[in-house]
């Protein structure tokens, strides 16, 4: 049955350990993660894994890749939120984009200009 790919019962799925910032676990965890069956579905992509353009790039940083994606990390629930098309608050959002590095300009509501 069609799952996310962190809920997978074939390929164990590990969370992310760039909090304890070892670049080497984060490369073996993300090579691990990437492995998936013909049912995996990107949790943020909403599609199956071979249709993921994200899925796993090892030039990326290891928490933007797709197949660290889980329903336990904001960045990943934003992300799958835009995605969907759903608003998310402005803190959210800031976040969200520094994140990814974008440059973010709010304007207040009663702001003009």
């Amino acid at each position: 049955y069609p799952h996310p790919r962190y809920l997978c019962g074939l390929y164990t799925f590990q969370t992310s350990t760039t909090k304890t910032g070892n670049e080497a676990s984060d490369i073996d965890s993300t090579k691990n993660n990437a492995k998936h069956c013909p049912n995996c579905f990107c949790y943020v992509c909403d599609v199956q894994v071979d249709n993921c353009k994200s899925w796993h790039d090892e030039t990326n940083n290891a928490s933007f890749s797709h197949c660290n994606a889980h329903d336990k990390n904001d960045i990943h629930v934003d992300l799958r939120m835009q995605n969907k098309g759903k608003k998310i608050s402005n803190h959210r959002k800031t976040s969200a984009s520094i994140r990814q590095g974008a440059e973010v300009i709010l304007l207040d509501d009663d702001d003009n200009g």
